[in-house]
């Protein structure tokens, strides 16, 4: 599609705060037997940040490869998960 103008990107979030998070963090924290602040620490943990990436952050990403500044990304997957150590999986 590079030929026609069109970039083709993946982007993979990992974990992300989402209107759902609330209530995964709960179910799990209630199968556990620990607080949902205890999930929440495990699960920021699992990245180089410390945190849930936000959704709004996952669409800064977004919006930056649909603009005409990303014309030099195509065909690639790009991780958006908040520096997840090690290989990412797809």
């Amino acid at each position: 599609m590079a030929a026609s103008g069109i970039n083709v990107i993946c982007v993979h979030p990992g974990m992300t705060r989402t209107e759902k998070t609330l209530g995964v963090l709960r179910r799990q924290a209630e199968s556990l037997g620990v607080a949902a602040e205890e999930v929440e620490r495990r699960w920021a943990r699992l990245n180089l940040i410390g945190r849930l990436v936000t959704a709004e952050e996952v669409a800064d990403v977004v919006a930056f490869l649909a603009s005409p500044k990303s014309v030099a990304i195509n065909g690639d997957a790009i991780a958006v998960g908040g520096g997840t150590p090690g290989a990412i999986h797809y």
